[in-house]
């Protein structure tokens, strides 16, 4: 149960049918909401596990999109009073209203409770300036959370980094964490594509660095474009789409940042495509302190996977695997200029040779395989069964 989970092909968040799709032993029905939040457009599928729940009430305005929440809790529970036997419901934010909601069916169901988070509440709304911390939409908020989390059967995350967080918030709960993963192999077979870069955009000496993700107020792209009238001579490549693409597209404009392409949102089989053609991946958040507390290094995986070197600003996991793997640089989160610089003083051979290490940690450690391997273990664990190796 996720309003914003999409099926495999579309833009934005397949994270749940790609690892539930891999499960061995498991049956799955997806309740997901109408709307594509990545893109925008409608969900459409011929996946007869998905169940979409219709939401009149859409829109980026806070109003607009919490009682989207609510529709949308409301009506998946009135889909889920049904015949169907369920062992487990797996209910995931980012918004608290779908484990609302995954208790009340697990409750009609006599099935088990996993809840996933994949954004800290409220800690993430204090970041974005929405509320502030201890006040009375704070506390609300604090207290929903944790009546969640006393109602779960158990926890999941996508952070190990977030388990004293849990341990602190939730105690006696289980917690694991299941990280993003991606298919190394879908790379390995991409065909770039011709002329996205466009005579206009080539670099005659530079590199093509990219961002191929949300472009919100999370995700540091105002800190990249601070720096790169610097770089003249490298191609910056943005793909995707968020509240904040209007702003980023006028701040291009407006401040004549020629060295800026700006590209629509692509689905995840089209990315490798695309990633093929640059030279750096560019892992980059804003510089808020909720992210230090861990977070799911999406974008990053990609461009392992894809072979390319990288340069985050995400300090804690993303520099950690950078560190392990050997494939980048990790810098401050206002430091991003740095790792710029640091990725061209490098030969061609040695920025290869890191895409090289990044692909390779990936097969061994964030696959799709292995990703799914750990949900497979954690459904039995919970449901009583033994694990199948």
């Amino acid at each position: 149960m996720n309003q914003f989970a999409v099926p495999e092909g579309s833009p934005g968040g397949t994270r749940h049918v790609e690892m539930f799709s891999l499960l061995s032993h498991w049956e799955s029905i997806f309740v997901v909401g109408d709307s594509n939040y990545f893109s925008g457009g409608a969900i459409e599928t011929d996946d007869a596990r998905f169940r979409i729940i219709k939401t009149r009430s859409k829109g980026k305005s806070p109003l607009r999109r919490a009682l989207g929440w609510v529709e949308f809790s409301a009506k998946a529970i009135i889909e889920c009073f049904d015949g169907r036997r369920v062992d487990i419901v797996y209910a995931s934010s980012p918004h608290l209203l779908a484990p609302v909601a995954g208790w009340v069916v697990a409750k009609f169901k006599r099935a088990r409770l996993i809840v996933e988070i994949r954004d800290l509440w409220p800690e993430s709304f204090v970041a974005l300036g929405a509320i502030r911390r201890g006040g009375i939409t704070y506390r609300a908020l604090r207290i929903l959370e944790k009546w969640i989390y006393r109602r779960a059967d158990w926890i999941v995350g996508v952070s190990e980094r977030w388990r004293p967080y849990f341990e602190e918030n939730a105690p006696g709960k289980g917690y694991s964490s299941i990280p993003n993963g991606t298919d190394v192999t879908a790379f390995d077979a991409a065909v770039p594509y011709e002329g996205v870069i466009g005579s206009g955009h080539e670099a005659t000496s530079g590199l093509k660095f990219v961002f191929a993700g949300s472009h919100g107020p999370k995700d540091g792209l105002d800190l990249l474009l601070d720096v790169v009238a610097d770089f003249p001579d490298d191609v910056f490549v943005l793909i995707g789409d968020g509240t904040d693409k209007a702003k980023i597209t006028a701040r291009v404009e407006s401040e004549r940042l020629t060295n800026v392409l700006l590209l629509p949102p692509v689905t995840k089989s089209e990315l490798p495509r695309y990633l093929k053609l640059m030279d750096v991946g560019l892992h980059l958040v804003s510089d808020w302190d909720v992210f230090k507390k861990g977070m799911s290094p999406n974008k990053l995986h990609d461009y392992l996977g894809s072979g390319l070197p990288v340069v985050s600003n995400a300090e804690g996991e993303p520099h950690v695997i950078l560190n392990e793997s050997g494939a980048g640089f990790g810098v401050a989160p206002l430091e991003i200029a740095s790792g710029l610089r640091l990725m061209k003083e490098l030969a061609a051979e040695e920025r290869a040779a890191m895409g090289k290490r990044g692909r390779s940690w990936m097969l061994e450690n964030r696959s799709r395989t292995i990703v799914a391997k750990t949900l497979e273990d954690l459904l039995n664990t919970v449901a009583g069964k033994p694990s199948r190796g």
